[in-house]
């Protein structure tokens, strides 16, 4: 049970909580962002390096959902960052701010986040288009048998077969079970 609390604004804008919780000594927490004291609320160096890197991006003649695909974030996002940038500089268009912050965000070229994250690759699958199991659980459905009923006759439990099934129309690439079976019986893996 909280015993005592106090909440208070900082000079940086952020808010601070300190409270105290019965048999323990005071927590202080702070909430939301501090300004970093180096960078000026206006003007070019105010800019952050994500958003100098999208006013770049800009510039070279790209949009906000190009830019957002490319770098793999939303475009709202990218959106949002351009029009703070805009107002950072006082400028009324994009152009203008581009303008106003040509020079600085060129000089800093090189160490602005102007590639996208890296996915990680998932390698293809080696070996057959469908397990064993797969096969098995596919064939029972041809012959008519429901879910429950294949996957007792296959002594599997629980969620067992509707993975093994889900697996099946993904690697199948089918919406349904019966489009599975179907395709399944066109290549051959199901009698």
């Amino acid at each position: 049970m909280i015993e005592d609390a106090t909440v208070g604004r900082l000079p940086d804008g952020s808010t601070q909580v300190v409270f105290t919780v019965r048999g323990f000594a005071p927590v202080t927490r702070r909430i939301g962002r501090r300004a970093r004291p180096d960078r000026p609320s206006t003007g070019p160096e105010s800019l952050t390096r994500r958003e100098q890197a999208f006013m770049y991006h800009h510039s070279q003649g790209k949009t906000p959902e190009t830019i957002a695909r490319d770098l793999g974030i939303g475009a709202p996002q990218v959106r949002a960052q351009l029009a703070n940038a805009r107002k950072k500089l006082g400028a009324e268009t994009l152009e203008e701010a581009w303008e106003m912050a040509r020079e600085f965000i060129a000089g800093n070229l090189n160490w602005l986040p102007l590639t996208g994250r890296k996915r990680k690759h998932k390698p293809p699958r080696e070996g057959p288009l469908l397990t064993d199991a797969q096969i098995a659980l596919l064939s029972l459905l041809a012959q008519g048998m429901t879910v429950a009923d294949a996957a007792g006759a296959l002594d599997m439990k629980g969620s067992t077969p509707y993975v093994h099934l889900k697996n099946s129309r993904d690697r199948l690439g089918c919406a349904s079970n019966e489009e599975a079976v179907r395709k399944a019986k066109d290549l051959g893996l199901v009698p």
